[in-house]
């Protein structure tokens, strides 16, 4: 797991960490930012949030890095008008008294030579929500993979 230590990637284009290293801020063009849940156990419902920022800090020692988000929370969309208006309402995200949900990285942790552990706080409503875990992945283009996932629970727990 040496690598995510490293300043050189294993790959034929290998890309130096520390030419990476700096802030990279999110490009809402070419990013998209979706979640599934789970409705009545029964279905899967999914969507996106249309307005968001984030970046992530490249550090020399890539595990020492970090990445932050701001949800736009009315930017909820489901594709079904009325669900989106009930996902907006006070008893769901409560968008006009909470309009952001927040993500920031508490800790990196390496998984295997290619992966990582990637956990921080999530906040919605302004109540922490609790730890969110995110895999990330190195990649020949650089050294994090930009997808990521996790699960966030109606009763407001989040686990990995």
């Amino acid at each position: 797991m040496d690598r995510w230590k490293g300043s050189q990637m294993s790959t034929p284009t290998a890309v130096k960490a520390r030419d990476l290293v700096g802030t990279w801020v999110v490009d809402q063009a070419h990013t998209s930012l979706s979640f599934s849940a789970k409705h009545m156990m029964i279905s899967t419902v999914s969507g996106s949030f249309g307005n968001f920022e984030g970046s992530f800090t490249i550090d020399e020692d890539l595990l020492a890095s970090t990445a932050r988000a701001e949800i736009d929370a009315s930017s909820i969309q489901s594709g079904a008008p009325d669900r989106d208006g009930h996902l907006r309402s006070p008893d769901s995200l409560d968008v006009e008294q909470f309009p952001k949900i927040t993500f920031a990285s508490t800790a990196l942790e390496a998984v295997s030579e290619t992966e990582a552990k990637m956990t921080g706080d999530l906040t919605k409503r302004h109540h922490e929500a609790g730890h969110a875990g995110r895999r990330v992945r190195r990649n020949h283009a650089g050294p994090l993979h930009r997808r990521h996932a996790g699960r966030v629970h109606r009763n407001d727990k989040v686990r990995s």
